[in-house]
């Protein structure tokens, strides 16, 4: 067993727009982050891709990274929800990129496997939910409302002055738990995105012209 130190990291407003690399390249220095930093392209699907070396630092058609190799793994996100996977016994780590279209498609589960696949197991996985839309905030029409509730159950929707919303947050932490994944083992930040203006960028309360995005960086030492 290799017991790696895992660290993690998300921006915040005050950093910058992270679609800029002059400002990633601010916080890894910031960061004291001097491994290779890897990000997935993010089309909004549910693809997962495992990482052997840095080469390419950005992974092409893919919402999901892999590793067990020391690199630094990334993601974009300006209200979709940013998540970081660990396996620290055997030094597997992982970044999920999950809108809604990932999420309804089951990119978790997608990562899981692949974390798998290269030595990671079950019981030692945890996951770290980032800063995201919540339902607060997050309005969707009737049919997208229908959508997740035939997959997932009437508990990811919220009712709130007369509008649907759903809890993305609760759709991957249902999907965690039926993959074997205890709430013991998943850490989720409470912000939301769009509430919360003074830390985070959002797609959604800012609008195409003027949102900016966070990053999440995950990485290990031994």
């Amino acid at each position: 067993m290799i017991h790696m130190i895992i660290r993690w990291v998300w921006s915040n407003r005050v950093d910058g727009d992270m679609r800029d690399r002059a400002y990633i390249s601010l916080f890894l220095r910031k960061n004291s982050i001097t491994y290779p930093l890897v990000l997935p392209e993010q089309t909004h699907g549910n693809q997962v891709a495992i990482v052997q070396d840095s080469s390419q630092d950005i992974i092409p058609c893919v919402d999901g990274i892999i590793t067990d190799r020391h690199i630094a793994l990334g993601v974009l996100t300006a209200d979709c929800l940013p998540i970081l996977l660990y396996d620290k016994t055997h030094g597997v780590i992982g970044v999920v990129h999950a809108g809604w279209r990932g999420a309804y498609k089951n990119i978790i589960k997608s990562a899981l496997d692949a974390m798998r696949t290269i030595g990671a197991q079950r019981d030692h996985i945890h996951v770290i939910i980032g800063p995201h839309i919540r339902s607060c905030c997050y309005s969707v029409d009737e049919q997208r409302k229908e959508l997740f509730e035939s997959a997932f159950g009437s508990s990811v929707i919220v009712c709130r002055d007369g509008r649907h919303a759903i809890e993305l947050e609760r759709v991957v932490t249902l999907e965690l738990k039926e993959y074997g994944i205890s709430d013991a083992k998943v850490m989720v930040d409470l912000d939301c995105t769009s509430c919360r203006n003074d830390r985070y960028f959002s797609y959604r309360r800012d609008g195409k012209e003027s949102f900016g995005e966070q990053i999440a960086i995950i990485w290990f030492e031994k």
